[in-house]
């Protein structure tokens, strides 16, 4: 988006009314609010922008590419089972494995494609919108049991043999890949971002057949069954866990150990950060849509500001050295749960700001725990994030690591806050490079410290690049 000089000078008069005035900074305008603190706005120019986008999509090109390239080609009569970690896509339902966050991302990516494609009339744009309602009518199919999205189906040509008891060479966190009923907020909420991107979709909208019916079919009861098992009124906040599943207790076993907590002897619900970030970006996705029928609008309003109140008082991230990202367990903070509240924050101030507690400034506070996050996270040397703070593990020896997943929501912060300077962008893209060498085909590994090429780094990345990418 560009502005004119008047609509720069009338913003530049409203932000010193808000803030109580402005200082000069060598990267941009430094804000000082009411208690004289100072709030980072880097903003990008056009050709900043223009070129990260062009970058962001190149990416995300290749990388979808090269996921289906992963998988070898099949024989009609005999296929060989797929690989749960290193092969990436079944042609045979269109899926990348069996997860439902993973699929929702990559699904999100391709409509994000295909809008690009459009606005540069581009004929391949309808084959990235086929691949994202395969991708729902898959998942709708597999994971869809009426009430919410189980947590893993298992479906097409998947080898499952290594996840059975005793067996040679189990994957890593082998809980993840085994089958699960379990109904959580994540997967919904996300569920949900990707069926509201795809009913917006221009070209969807213009088709008059089955397919986009369907879509529209599934959208409606989506939003109506996330906003029914998981926004919690009594407490104002989102559910782990659906509400039929008994909303989140303590005992819950966890997704990657499939064990409960360490020393819980009293059963009580619990909260999570992410749920509430993830809730309020589904929120916000579902008041873009102008023909939402299904539930009041300003009931959508009146939830979004309640989980924005939540997250600043009950979590604390209206001040970022006393936040907390679990209510009722205690679990150490890290960026990738960070992360997601800072976009989700930034996505409402950016988009809603009235949703803003009343007498709160949201640039201000935004900006404030941008800066700090980056503060406690930052690699001095490389410029890239770490994902526990430093103060707690000072480096790769004393045990922290650089995910490739943290870094690029880091990236989508960044650029969706429009604060991002060169610097950001280029040690970004150096990371992803350096992560690049340890794959095939443009894929990147887990992290510094993990080689392994793995599907959810490159999901999320194809995804989070393309975050700030919106045309219509």
């Amino acid at each position: 988006m560009r502005f004119t000089l008047i609509q720069c000078s009338l913003f530049l008069v409203l932000r010193y009314h808000q803030t109580g005035g402005f200082a000069f900074h060598p990267l941009g305008i430094e804000a000082r609010g009411r208690n004289n603190i100072r709030v980072s706005l880097h903003k990008e120019d056009a050709a900043s922008s223009e070129e990260e986008e062009k970058k962001s999509v190149a990416l995300t090109k290749k990388m979808l590419r090269s996921l289906r390239n992963r998988t070898p080609a099949l024989s009609c009569s005999s296929p060989v089972p797929l690989n749960l970690e290193t092969d990436f896509y079944d042609p045979t339902t269109g899926l990348h494995s069996e997860g439902v966050w993973h699929n929702c991302l990559v699904g999100m990516a391709s409509v994000k494609l295909a809008e690009v494609l459009q606005e540069e009339k581009d004929d391949g744009q309808e084959h990235y919108l086929m691949d994202a309602l395969r991708i729902a009518d898959s998942l709708w199919g597999h994971s869809w049991d009426g009430v919410s999205f189980q947590r893993r189906s298992w479906s097409g040509l998947w080898d499952h043999s290594r996840l059975q008891e005793g067996a040679d060479n189990p994957p890593v966190q082998a809980n993840y890949y085994r089958a699960s009923t379990e109904h959580r907020c994540i997967q919904h909420g996300v569920a949900l971002m990707f069926w509201s991107n795809l009913i917006r979709n221009h070209y969807l909208q213009s088709q008059d057949n089955e397919s986009c019916y369907r879509c529209h079919a599934q959208y409606k009861l989506v939003a109506k069954q996330f906003l029914h098992e998981y926004w919690d009124e009594s407490t104002k906040k989102w559910r782990t866990v659906s509400k039929s599943q008994g909303g989140g207790m303590v005992s819950r076993k966890s997704a990657s150990a499939g064990a409960p907590a360490a020393g819980v002897d009293v059963e009580a619900p619990y909260y999570r950060a992410v749920d509430q970030a993830i809730g309020l970006l589904a929120c916000l996705e579902m008041m873009k849509d102008d023909n939402n029928e299904l539930v009041d609008n300003e009931l959508v309003v009146d939830i979004v500001r309640s989980t924005v109140q939540t997250l600043l008082s009950d979590f604390g991230y209206q001040n970022e050295k006393e936040c907390v990202t679990y209510i009722g367990l205690e679990r150490n903070r890290n960026l990738w749960h960070d992360g997601w509240v800072a976009l989700a924050l930034v996505s409402c101030a950016q988009t809603c700001p009235d949703c803003w507690p009343e007498g709160s400034d949201a640039q201000s506070q935004v900006g404030l725990l941008l800066d700090r996050l980056r503060e406690v996270h930052t690699d001095e040397e490389s410029g890239t994030m770490w994902h526990w703070p430093t103060a707690q593990k000072p480096g790769k020896k004393n045990g922290n690591v650089r995910y490739a997943g943290d870094n690029a929501l880091w990236y989508a912060i960044c650029r969706g806050w429009r604060q991002g300077s060169n610097d950001t962008y280029h040690s970004f893209w150096d990371f992803v490079h350096e992560l690049q060498s340890n794959g095939e085909d443009g894929l990147v590994s887990v992290a510094d410290v993990y080689p392994q090429v793995r599907l959810h780094p490159n999901t999320e990345l194809a995804f989070l690049v393309l975050w700030p990418v919106d045309v219509q």
